[in-house]
Parts: C-alpha cells; sequence; structure tokens
C-alpha cells in the first residue's frame, strides 16, 4: 500500500512538473504566457501529428530491412526486362508514345504566381526563368523522359548545371532506370552504388527530377505493396502485363500453326513394285525447299501425289490478338478510335472518345506541369536567386491546347464586341496561340492614334 501511495505521488509530482514546463513566461512584467502548443493542440518543441505521416510504415507488419523500402513492382518481378519487351511491342509503343506526345509537345510558358502578375519584380523574375529554361538542351526530349513514368511508374532524370557569367544553366540532362534507385521510409530516394546496393547513397540537391504516377498504397493484408507510395503503379505493372503475355502466348501458337500447317505436306502414292521410281519422286520431293513429304506404298501401277490441306485457322489467332490490342488501347489512351478506325464510323462516338483523351492528356499535364515546380523550378531559382521571396517565386505552366472550334470562338468574340462585352486577352492568346509581340517586332493590328500635340495659347484663342 505505502509503494502504490509513493508511486502516486511521484505520477503527481511529475505531472506538475510537465505542467510548469509547458508554460514560459515572456517577461516578469507582463501576465501573458506563450505555451508550447499551437491554438490546435500541436507541440512545437517536438515532431507533430500535422506534419509527419501517421499511418505509417510502422503501422504494418512490415520488416524494413536497414529502413529501405523495396518496390512492389509485380511486372518487374516476374520478368526484370519487362519493359524493354514491351517496348518491343509496337501497339504499346505506339500507344505510349501518342499519350508522351500530347504533354510533351504543348506549348508552355513561365509566369509569375497568380496574385503578382503584375509585380515588376516577379515579372523580372519569370522573364529571366524562362530565358533560361529555354537554354536547356532538347527541352522536350526532357519532359518526355519524365513521361517515361507511364510505363514503370517512376521516371528519374539528372540534371547536369554549369555556370554562364552569372548564372547557372542545365546543359546536360541524362535519364536514369528506376531499378537503380531505392526510397527510405521517409521518401527519400538513394543511388544504389557498387559500394551501397543494398541502402544506396543519399543524392545530391538541384540533381534529380523525380516523377510519380498512379501512386497507390498497400492493403492490411498486402503490407509488401506500400512501396507503391514512393516508387509509383505503372500501366506495366496493373492492367498491361497479363494482356502483354497472353498475346505473347497467342503469337507463340500462332507461329507453330503457321510453321506446321503454313507449308501443307506433300503425300505421294507408288506403287509397290516400282522401288527406283519411288526412291526418285521421294528425292525430288524432299529437295524442294520449306516443304515436308511423305512416301506411302499405293497400289499396282499407281503414282500420285496429294497435298494436305491446313486444319487450322489463322483468323482465329489474328482475331484474339487484335482483341488483346483493342484492352491495351483502352488501357493507355482510354479510347480505341485512334488507333482503329471502325468500317461504319461515328462522328458522335468519335467526339466522345476525343473527349476522354483530353481528359487524360489534362490529368497528366498536371501531374508533370507540379513535378517541374517542385523540382527544376525550385532549383533554378534556388541557385540564381537564392534572395528572392518565395510568394513570388516563378512558374511553370503548360498552355492548354483549345478545345473549342477556333472559327467558331472568333466569331463568339466578334458578337461579345459588337455588344460592349470585355474579353480577356490572356484568354484569348491562350486559346488561339497568340503570343504577345516581342519588343521591336513588327505587329499586325489597326493602326495606333498618334497622341495630338498640346496646343499653344494663341491656337487656344
Amino acid at each position: 500500500m505505502a509503494e502504490g501511495t509513493e508511486l502516486l505521488d511521484n505520477y503527481t509530482e511529475i505531472r506538475e512538473r510537465y505542467r510548469a514546463l509547458s508554460q514560459i513566461s515572456v517577461s516578469p512584467r507582463n501576465s501573458i504566457e506563450q505555451t508550447l502548443t499551437d491554438p490546435h493542440g500541436f507541440y512545437h518543441v517536438s515532431p507533430n501529428q500535422l506534419s509527419q505521416q501517421f499511418a505509417n510504415f510502422d503501422t504494418l507488419f512490415l520488416t524494413l530491412v536497414q529502413g529501405i523500402v523495396e518496390d512492389p513492382d509485380f511486372a518487374q518481378r516476374k520478368d526484370s526486362r519487362i519493359y524493354e519487351r514491351m517496348m518491343r511491342d509496337p501497339q504499346i509503343f505506339y500507344c505510349l508514345a501518342v499519350r508522351r506526345c500530347a504533354t510533351s509537345g504543348l506549348s508552355w510558358s513561365v509566369s509569375p504566381p497568380d496574385a503578382y502578375e503584375k509585380d515588376p519584380k516577379a515579372l523580372e523574375l519569370a522573364s529571366a526563368a524562362e530565358r533560361r529554361i529555354r537554354r536547356i538542351p532538347q527541352f522536350n526530349e526532357l519532359l518526355d523522359n519524365i513521361l517515361d513514368a507511364f510505363l514503370s511508374g517512376l521516371s528519374v532524370n539528372e540534371l547536369c548545371w554549369q555556370r554562364k557569367g552569372e548564372e547557372y544553366i542545365v546543359t546536360e540532362h541524362y535519364p536514369r532506370n528506376k531499378d537503380r534507385f531505392v526510397f527510405d521510409k521517409d521518401g527519400n530516394a538513394r543511388l544504389r552504388t557498387q559500394q551501397s546496393p543494398i541502402i544506396g547513397v543519399a543524392i545530391p540537391v538541384y540533381k534529380f527530377i523525380v516523377h510519380r504516377f498512379n501512386l497507390t498504397d498497400g492493403s492490411w493484408h498486402r503490407p509488401e505493396e506500400a512501396g507503391y507510395i514512393y516508387y509509383g503503379r505503372g500501366l506495366a505493372d496493373s492492367p498491361l502485363y497479363h494482356y502483354f503475355y497472353f498475346k505473347i502466348q497467342i503469337l507463340r501458337y500462332m507461329m507453330r500453326a503457321l510453321e506446321r500447317y503454313g507449308t501443307p505436306q506433300k503425300f505421294f502414292y507408288s506403287a509397290s513394285q516400282s522401288k527406283e521410281l519411288a526412291n526418285r519422286m521421294h528425292e525430288i520431293m524432299t529437295s524442294l525447299e520449306n516443304d515436308s513429304s511423305v512416301m506411302i506404298p499405293g497400289k499396282k501401277g499407281e503414282a500420285n501425289v496429294d497435298i494436305a490441306k491446313a486444319m487450322v485457322s489463322a483468323q482465329m489467332f489474328s482475331s484474339a490478338i487484335e482483341y488483346i490490342d483493342k484492352l491495351i488501347t483502352r488501357a493507355i489512351l482510354g479510347q480505341e478510335l485512334m488507333t482503329q478506325m471502325p468500317e461504319v464510323g461515328s462522328y458522335a462516338a468519335a467526339q466522345v472518345h476525343a473527349s476522354v483523351f483530353e481528359r487524360i492528356v489534362e490529368a497528366d499535364r498536371l501531374l508533370v506541369q507540379d513535378t517541374i515546380n517542385r523540382s527544376l523550378m525550385m532549383y533554378d531559382t534556388q541557385l540564381n536567386t537564392p534572395d528572392a521571396p518565395e510568394d513570388i517565386r516563378p512558374r511553370f505552366e503548360f498552355k492548354r491546347a483549345p478545345r473549342v472550334d477556333l472559327s467558331l470562338f472568333l466569331q463568339v468574340v466578334a458578337a461579345a464586341r459588337n455588344l460592349g462585352v470585355t474579353v480577356s486577352e490572356a484568354q484569348f492568346r491562350e486559346l488561339t496561340g497568340l503570343r504577345e509581340p516581342r519588343e521591336g517586332e513588327g505587329v499586325i493590328g489597326p493602326p495606333v492614334p498618334e497622341p495630338t500635340p498640346p496646343q499653344s495659347r494663341e491656337e487656344q484663342g
């Protein structure tokens, strides 16, 4: 009983001491005390649940070796060269190229944040940043390499900077394979090396652009899939692997059938007493290239040749391959009218399919735009203008392709002006693709009236 009372007294003392420490007197003259927590109850002196993951890897039955998260890519575990094999398939290669070009081929610009569009300092920073980005060699190829994450779920590109005068400029960029990188439990990328092939080494700052596609989490029953949150889940892992595998199997069966039945066998019937004639005909039959022959003893005085008919239909294999190609196209592009036109077309169906593809491209555009702003644009700003306030730092933005009929849009603009409705110049240039004229460049449009000189007092009189 005495031990319980002593333990309770100790607990009371510790609690009172903690309460005393949680309040810091600002000044003996000031009765207001500053607490160690914010108005929402989160502690300032220790990591709080608001800024960190709560449902992290520690809450799953998952053991991390030295804090490294394994890549749960199902397709790559089944075939370490699955990405190379898939890119050899013409249908997959074409569909991925279409989807990548739909984003990497868009026009882009660097502009100030929305609240600072007319701020002189923000405009100056944006203009200088855009000039540096446009000096990057083969920038469209860099965008295309970033979009390689469609297939594998993760793309990593290394940047090489050079100091040109007073500025840092990207002079080289190289795509790096996904399997050369691992992530720790906090999501930090690490490069595998010969000296550290398991946990890797920390990557330097301002060097790598990491782009993820289709982030998912592991489940309670499959905790090993939690690594998708860092590695991404590409199209090869989720919908394409099984279709591609079935297509390869069908092609194997078709090639075996073509080898067996594509060149039909020839049956030679000969008389039993004509051994010399049978041997001569057999030599002639076997000398034919890519042919197979069988000699069967026939009746007396008989000598003829039969050709075996093929017992397999090539249409069955080709129909199965076409069906799988349609599924592959839908998985990548969201529709199939861009690759396979039906005999009897429908304009309404084509419009619906085009709108679906536009929504997919819009989502890809926003993902890549966010990745570039969090990596390349942030690196460029911190290296060249480290003292610039964060609020006015420039941002990268793709220009949206017009979704409306351009001629119809121009008619609407003309009608709006006739009715006295003002039209946004930024919206007009965005939808038409017209850029602002540069300084000293000739312009097409109505002549600007010259200002009238002020009249003298005698002329006014």
